[in-house]
């Protein structure tokens, strides 16, 4: 099987799925937490009952959720669906003042539905993300946002 997208950037350093078959309807909402050097993630289910209604956000994003963080170098970080309509791509852009974002690069960008990031950034300087899978799986994505 060719490569993931996100394999091939060189900013990304692991690309992995860490929960591969839901059984219930779908599986998002994760999020991802450092404690004692050991990286923890959970996710919720709830069938599509209550996630579809949250408030848009200032940003372009079809209510799939957006998490950010400040990097060590100072400059803000997001990971966010570009599309209005559809959940795909999923993109972390960055910025230095917080209103004019660039994309750093594109996690997924094949068809299908990408949602509910969450972001930390570890001491080592590498940013954790996990998000929503096409609805069935948690994928966890380690990324070098220093890398050229």
């Amino acid at each position: 099987a060719p490569p993931l997208l996100a394999q091939r950037d060189p900013r990304v350093t692991l690309s992995e799925f860490i929960y591969n078959s839901a059984p219930f309807q779908s599986a998002h909402a994760s999020t991802i937490e450092s404690s004692g050097g050991v990286l923890v993630a959970a996710w919720s289910a709830d069938n599509g009952a209550t996630w579809s209604k949250l408030a848009p956000t200032e940003l372009p994003n079809p209510n799939a959720g957006v998490d950010g963080i400040m990097l060590k170098d100072g400059r803000a970080l997001l990971v966010l669906n570009r599309s209005e309509t559809e959940r795909t791509p999923l993109n972390v852009a960055v910025s230095a003042d917080g209103k004019s974002w660039t994309d750093l690069l594109t996690l997924e960008k094949d068809r299908g539905e990408y949602s509910y990031p969450a972001v930390i950034q570890t001491r080592d300087g590498l940013v954790h993300i996990t998000y929503t899978w096409k609805r069935r799986r948690i994928k966890h994505v380690i990324v070098d946002p220093g890398a050229p």
